[in-house]
């Protein structure tokens, strides 16, 4: 290898904040932030054939172990191949322009472009993934529920959400009706997993969507899409997360929303 594939959780988070400033920098400006990738050791495309890093190509070469990452501070010299000149630089002392977390404060939550910049992937109409969730992977993260269609929800008074503990899922057409946010493709947003659950975006996810399959699962957060009469055709895209806290993520989307629409996401309920 050119560089490395060790690297701690603070290295990590230099990359991803290096990926998002470099995704939002004019390409005549990018030589100076892709050589502090290599200062940390990183050659994405000498080492891992990419040529266009995405914060989701990091994500997924640490999903798949080609890269490792630690808590161990190890000296540099332990760190790199002996083939790698150290860089001058500290590593625990470079500077990097401040960058808004996940570029979420421009986030319009009505562009699936923006989406895909900020390391969502999927985009899975919810009629296929009723059939195969195979690609959704087993690693925690945050979830989104695409409405795509321009025209207004059109809901059902009964929708195809479970019964779990015998608790019916629905509110009224009014309720719905007022919960609904016009100008926004973003329905819900939601979680899988923390520092205390072991749950992934594929384990909760496929709960969500057996639930709206109607089986009696314990998913009620989000129900209301069930309740639209499209539901089938609503988009899932997913974040996949490696040191994040997915709970103070969507937090900090849903925050970023309210303060963009003046309420939560249509299924966003409080409780």
């Amino acid at each position: 290898m050119k560089g490395k594939n060790t690297f701690t959780k603070t290295e990590i988070k230099q990359l991803e904040q290096l990926i998002e400033l470099r995704n939002n920098t004019a390409p005549s400006d990018q030589k100076g932030i892709r050589q502090k990738m290599r200062n940390l050791g990183f050659y994405g495309r000498d080492d891992f054939g990419i040529n266009d890093l995405q914060l989701t190509d990091l994500q997924l070469l640490i999903f798949k172990g080609r890269i490792k990452v630690t808590d161990d501070i190890k000296s540099v010299s332990m760190i790199y191949p002996k083939s790698i000149v150290k860089p001058k630089t500290d590593l625990n002392t470079i500077t990097i322009p401040k960058t808004p977390k996940n570029s979420f404060d421009r986030f319009s939550f009505n562009n699936i472009d923006e989406l895909k910049n900020n390391g969502f992937i999927g985009f899975k109409k919810i009629s296929e993934l009723f059939f195969d969730t195979s690609c959704i992977p087993t690693i925690k993260g945050i979830y989104i529920v695409l409405y795509q269609t321009k025209k207004p929800g059109d809901f059902l008074v009964e929708g195809t959400g479970g019964y779990f503990k015998r608790k019916n899922p629905n509110i009224s057409i009014d309720l719905l009706k007022s919960n609904w946010v016009d100008k926004t493709i973003v329905v819900y947003i939601g979680k899988a997993g923390n520092d205390s659950s072991k749950a992934t975006l594929k384990s909760r996810l496929s709960q969500y969507l057996g639930f709206g399959q109607g089986k009696s699962i314990g998913h009620y957060g989000g129900r209301l899409i069930w309740q639209l009469k499209n539901a089938n055709d609503l988009v899932i895209c997913w974040k996949p997360l490696v040191i994040e806290d997915p709970r103070k993520l969507e937090n900090n989307l849903i925050q970023l929303f309210v303060s963009k629409y003046g309420k939560r996401p249509f299924a966003n309920l409080v409780n």
